[in-house]
């Protein structure tokens, strides 16, 4: 999660929950990231299903790498 919203959440994460602080600019900087963006734009992928132009997968950067 990011940083921001620890605070606000840590009451109820579970005792042995593992938190792990990942910021925007970490998933955007991943390695994998340009990859996956790749994929998301590629025209043939967004044809594998007709709800796919119009779902988060397709339209969010972040979606897939989270």
């Amino acid at each position: 999660m990011q940083r921001k919203y620890y605070e606000m959440l840590k009451k109820d994460l579970h005792d042995q929950a593992i938190v792990r602080i990942v910021e925007v600019e970490d998933l955007r900087a991943w390695k994998y990231y340009p990859m996956i963006e790749r994929i998301r734009k590629t025209k043939n992928w967004q044809k594998l299903a007709s709800w796919l132009p119009a779902s988060p997968q397709a339209y969010s950067d972040l979606y897939n790498p989270v």
